[in-house]
């Protein structure tokens, strides 16, 4: 994937490079998790000593509505 962090036509370029670096970003954690089963994401590996990767997920998405 070849990304060149632009933005939409009416945003100053510090914004919309940072724009896209977000959208991008989530894009490639779709094609991550795309096909991915419930079982798969709310797993917390041995013992569930870890974060799931649907609890991360749900992080990113909370701390980007802030």
């Amino acid at each position: 994937m070849l990304y060149d962090l632009q933005g939409e036509g009416n945003m100053e370029p510090a914004v919309g490079m940072l724009y896209a670096a977000v959208r991008e970003n989530y894009q490639r954690l779709k094609s991550i998790t795309d096909g991915m089963s419930q079982e798969e994401a709310d797993y917390k590996g041995p013992g569930s000593k870890f974060n799931s990767t649907a609890q991360l997920i749900k992080h990113l998405f909370y701390v980007d509505l802030l």
